[in-house]
């Protein structure tokens, strides 16, 4: 062996090792990159949100169970936001006062009621 192959070598190995793990490094960036992107894709389906969504493996959407949870939901012309239900409050001068539990058991019970027969219509 000459001493241009011994260079040659030493000179060769480095270098391809510092070149492989760039690579690799590189690699590992875009592949985070590209991931990250998808997730940002993936957080704008609206359908955990809609009233349509039913919550049932066999059956995830009424309207359009096809494109349910995926990309094409995406823009889904029967998005409809889920109203969350009424609640009713008890008035303040009630919520302070000595009173017994029974008692305001039951202007609860009859504010559930009117409630749901007021925004029902």
């Amino acid at each position: 062996m000459s001493i241009f192959d011994l260079s040659f070598f030493q000179l060769f190995c480095p270098v391809a090792i510092w070149l492989t793990l760039i690579s690799f490094f590189t690699a590992i960036c875009f592949a985070a990159k590209e991931g990250i992107l998808r997730l940002r894709r993936l957080h704008q389906i609206p359908c955990s949100g809609c009233a349509f969504a039913t919550g049932e493996y066999q059956l995830k959407c009424a309207v359009n169970p096809c494109s349910a949870y995926s990309e094409e939901a995406i823009n889904c012309i029967d998005y409809e936001r889920k109203q969350s239900p009424q609640r009713w409050k008890m008035p303040g001068f009630l919520r302070y006062a000595k009173i017994p539990k029974v008692f305001l058991i039951a202007i609860s019970e009859f504010g559930k009621d009117y409630c749901t027969a007021k925004f029902s219509k």
